[in-house]
Formats: structure tokens, sequence, C-alpha cells
């Protein structure tokens, strides 16, 4: 399978409106209609810019569905030389093994309570509490069976084992809570950085004129 690849050049005006920017940019088609693009060799061509800024892109991401776009939004900013808008925007997620993330979800005396009544019951059609049905559930999307007597075990190993998680309830939610702080003062930085820099309004450049 081949990509068909077409390129062409955009020019921009500087901050100072007295010189240019350049790159390339590149738009690519498969045999199964994808499309993919990008730009490269983006320079600024004006010494007294040069010398203020540089450029970076700000990606964010917008629901929209499949046939409008990919809801990806690129723009590109003359940012001031010591600032940067590159600042982690969402939070890192613990990525865990089934049993651990149990216990990374649930308190000793809730898996304690969720066991008691998998075992005080035959079918997993018959539970009542919230987080014995939600562990079924979650075993059953990981791995597509809803064994009391499994589960069970497993839970069964996780309270035995409990103390020894690097994560539990508490410190997980106390880290997605400090991951939450961060991500509001980064973006806080980043709506400062915006105040002092110069979104780039790219133009496709214009083909030369040939005279023959």
């Amino acid at each position: 399978m081949s990509w068909d690849r077409i390129e062409y050049k955009e020019i921009a005006k500087c901050a100072c409106g007295n010189g240019y920017l350049h790159r390339g940019v590149y738009t690519e088609t498969d045999d199964w209609n994808r499309i993919r693009s990008g730009c490269y060799d983006e320079t600024i061509q004006c010494d007294q810019c040069k010398n203020k800024y540089h450029i970076e892109h700000l990606i964010r991401h917008c629901f929209q569905p499949k046939w409008v776009g990919d809801g990806v939004i690129d723009k590109t900013y003359l940012v001031p030389n010591g600032q940067t808008l590159q600042y982690k925007t969402e939070v890192e997620k613990l990525f865990l093994e089934f049993d651990e993330s149990l216990v990374a979800s649930y308190s000793k005396e809730e898996l304690l309570i969720a066991l008691e009544e998998m075992m005080s019951v035959k079918y997993s059609t018959h539970l009542n509490n919230r987080i014995s049905i939600d562990i079924v559930n979650r075993y059953y999307k990981k791995y597509k069976k809803k064994s009391l007597r499994q589960i069970s075990d497993l839970v069964s190993q996780c309270l035995d084992c409990y103390d020894d998680y690097q994560w539990n309830k508490e410190s997980a939610n106390r880290y997605y809570e400090d991951q939450q702080h961060l991500i509001k003062k980064n973006k806080q930085l980043i709506e400062q950085t915006l105040k002092n820099s110069v979104e780039i309004d790219w133009k496709k450049e214009a083909e030369p004129n040939i005279d023959i």
C-alpha cells in the first residue's frame, strides 16, 4: 500500500511585520482514502524576530464526527524565547494490572464486603452490591468471563496482599488529585504565555510567474 504525497510552501508575516516565516506542508492519501498531513522546516527569516521568538505548536482536541475530521486543532505561534506552550494538560493515568486496579479502586473494607456477597450467591446475576457488580463487569471486560469462583479467588488474593501493593484507593486518589492540580496550573501557564505570543497566519505561497 502506497501513499500519494502533495507538497507546497506556506508563508506568513512575522511579528514585527517586516519579515516572513516559511515552511513546507504536505498532504498524503492512501488507497483507503485515509489522509494524513503535516509540516516541516518552519523557519523565521527575520533577524529581529528570530532574536525574540521561536515557533511552537499548540495542539488541542475537540469532539467531532469522523467524517468531519480528526478533531485535532493545531495552531502555530511565535513564542517569546524563554517561554513555552509545552506543558502537560492531560492527567497521566496509572497503567495497572487487573488486581492492582482493584486495590487502587476500592478500600480493603469494600473488597471484603464484595467478597462476602460473591461467596454467598451462586450466580453473578444475584449480586446486589454496587462494588460487587462493578468488579464482575470489569472482570468480564478484561477476560470475557463471569465466573464468580475465579473472581472471588482473585478478590481474596487482593485482600491477602492488600498492604503490599504500591497503590491503594487512598494513594491513587491522592495521585489523581495532584495531577488535576498540576494540569490546572499548567493551563494557567499556557494562557499566560499565549498573551505574550503571536499566532501565525499561514498562507499558501504563490507560485512564481515563469515567462516562456
